[in-house]
């Protein structure tokens, strides 16, 4: 597929999840005045971190403040969690020889790993951050945590396309779409000059919903995976 091909695939992909995410039903997104049928500690409820916890899509709801946006995001760009997801990325990029000018070794790997832990971190101030804070949406993920495994993998996946206002109502996920493409933008910047056509630019906005995609999973199914191993 040419690179053009490729632009316009990537673009008709987002369109479409967009429209979808606005139209579609989510039974289990509560509005902000349903009662909980349990309550877990705002911000524990995973047991990850102070911000990676973030509950269950039927807690009740508590909206974030613009200065609680920017911690959560500053959270997820600098915890413990963080560097060894940035080592496997900057891994596979060495190993696919990406950025081909930087060579190999660990000056190699060091200027990989350095431009990924920008790309995550500049994501994760555009999506959790700014673009919640103007848009008035809630970059948090509420897990399922009910139905089969095929189910709750699905449910994780669809939270790119939606998400909630601060007033608790379902939406299309804008923050998630728009800021990642957005940091993919700037990327531009700091990456070498021939890796600095559109289709690089699209590919690394893909790597990075991909990215925001793997952590949903492991949002969904983290405390599971904790109870089946520490009984907690």
């Amino acid at each position: 597929m040419g690179n053009e091909a490729m632009s316009k695939a990537l673009v008709s992909f987002l369109i479409v999840g967009l429209a979808l995410a606005a139209q579609a039903q989510v039974p289990d997104a509560p509005s902000a005045t349903t009662p909980p049928a349990k309550t877990e500690k705002h911000g524990t409820g995973h047991g990850v971190g102070p911000y990676l916890g973030t509950g269950n899509a039927a807690d009740k709801f508590e909206p974030l403040s613009v200065e609680q946006k920017f911690g959560f995001a500053a959270w997820n760009s600098f915890s413990p969690l963080t560097y060894p997801e940035v080592a496997l990325i900057a891994g596979i990029k060495q190993a696919s020889n990406q950025q081909p000018t930087w060579g190999q070794g660990a000056q190699g790997f060091g200027k990989r790993f350095g431009t990924s832990f920008a790309d995550q971190a500049i994501g994760n101030v555009m999506a959790q951050a700014v673009f919640p804070s103007l848009l008035k949406q809630d970059p948090r993920y509420f897990r399922s945590g009910r139905g089969g495994f095929g189910k709750r993998v699905g449910y994780g996946l669809s939270r790119l396309w939606v998400t909630r206002r601060d007033d608790g109502t379902r939406t299309a996920n804008v923050s998630e779409i728009v800021g990642t493409g957005v940091a993919a933008g700037i990327s531009r910047i700091y990456y070498p000059s021939v890796d600095r056509t559109a289709a690089k630019t699209l590919g690394n906005w893909g790597i990075q919903l991909g990215v925001a995609a793997g952590w949903n999973e492991f949002y969904e199914f983290w405390p599971d995976i904790r109870h089946a191993i520490f009984r907690k």
